[in-house]
Protein backbone atom coordinates (compact mmCIF):
# COMPACT_ATOMS: atom_id res chain seq x y z
CA UNK A 1 0.00 0.00 0.00
CA UNK A 2 2.75 1.91 0.73
CA UNK A 3 4.35 1.82 -2.71
CA UNK A 4 1.29 3.19 -4.30
CA UNK A 5 0.88 6.18 -1.91
CA UNK A 6 4.50 6.78 -3.22
CA UNK A 7 3.45 6.21 -7.48
CA UNK A 8 0.76 9.05 -6.50
CA UNK A 9 2.53 11.24 -5.44
CA UNK A 10 5.55 10.67 -7.97
CA UNK A 11 2.69 10.88 -10.35
CA UNK A 12 1.64 13.80 -9.38
CA UNK A 13 4.93 15.42 -9.49
CA UNK A 14 6.04 14.21 -12.86
CA UNK A 15 2.59 14.53 -14.93
CA UNK A 16 1.23 17.28 -12.54
CA UNK A 17 -2.50 17.67 -11.18
CA UNK A 18 -4.51 17.83 -14.55
CA UNK A 19 -3.17 13.94 -14.54
CA UNK A 20 -4.48 10.99 -13.13
CA UNK A 21 -4.01 7.85 -12.03
CA UNK A 22 -6.61 4.67 -12.55
CA UNK A 23 -5.69 0.79 -11.30
CA UNK A 24 -6.28 -2.08 -13.04
CA UNK A 25 -5.79 -5.46 -12.00
CA UNK A 26 -5.09 -7.89 -15.06
CA UNK A 27 -5.00 -11.47 -15.38
CA UNK A 28 -2.75 -13.33 -17.48
CA UNK A 29 -5.27 -16.04 -18.79
CA UNK A 30 -2.46 -18.58 -19.80
CA UNK A 31 -1.10 -18.70 -16.67
CA UNK A 32 -3.06 -19.54 -13.75
CA UNK A 33 -2.99 -17.57 -10.56
CA UNK A 34 -0.98 -14.42 -12.37
CA UNK A 35 -2.49 -11.09 -11.74
CA UNK A 36 -0.43 -7.75 -11.95
CA UNK A 37 -1.36 -4.27 -11.09
CA UNK A 38 -1.18 -1.71 -13.60
CA UNK A 39 -1.03 1.72 -12.81
CA UNK A 40 -2.14 3.77 -15.71
CA UNK A 41 -1.38 7.21 -15.83
CA UNK A 42 -4.35 9.24 -17.71
CA UNK A 43 -2.77 12.69 -19.18
CA UNK A 44 -4.08 15.46 -21.57
CA UNK A 45 -0.18 15.76 -22.42
CA UNK A 46 0.80 15.31 -25.90
CA UNK A 47 2.44 11.68 -25.95
CA UNK A 48 5.88 12.73 -26.52
CA UNK A 49 5.42 14.84 -23.47
CA UNK A 50 3.84 12.17 -21.42
CA UNK A 51 6.52 9.25 -22.70
CA UNK A 52 9.34 11.84 -21.77
CA UNK A 53 7.90 12.17 -18.59
CA UNK A 54 7.32 8.74 -18.26
CA UNK A 55 10.78 7.79 -18.63
CA UNK A 56 12.15 10.77 -16.21
CA UNK A 57 9.87 8.83 -13.67
CA UNK A 58 11.43 5.68 -14.49
CA UNK A 59 14.83 7.01 -14.25
CA UNK A 60 14.52 9.13 -10.95
CA UNK A 61 12.19 6.51 -9.08
CA UNK A 62 10.25 3.79 -10.60
CA UNK A 63 13.17 1.64 -11.43
CA UNK A 64 14.71 1.28 -8.01
CA UNK A 65 11.06 1.07 -6.55
CA UNK A 66 9.78 -1.41 -8.40
CA UNK A 67 11.87 -4.35 -7.07
CA UNK A 68 9.36 -3.49 -3.85
CA UNK A 69 6.20 -4.58 -6.21
CA UNK A 70 7.99 -8.06 -7.16
CA UNK A 71 7.34 -8.03 -10.63
CA UNK A 72 3.32 -7.24 -9.91
CA UNK A 73 3.03 -3.92 -10.33
CA UNK A 74 3.09 -1.46 -13.95
CA UNK A 75 2.88 2.25 -14.85
CA UNK A 76 1.97 2.82 -18.07
CA UNK A 77 0.68 5.91 -19.81
CA UNK A 78 -3.15 6.08 -21.11
CA UNK A 79 -4.36 8.83 -23.08
CA UNK A 80 -8.16 10.43 -23.07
Amino acid sequence: MLLLLEAHEKILTHFGAESHATLEIITDPEVEDDQELFVFVQTPLSPKQAFARLEQLDREWWLDASEKAHGKMCIHLRFA
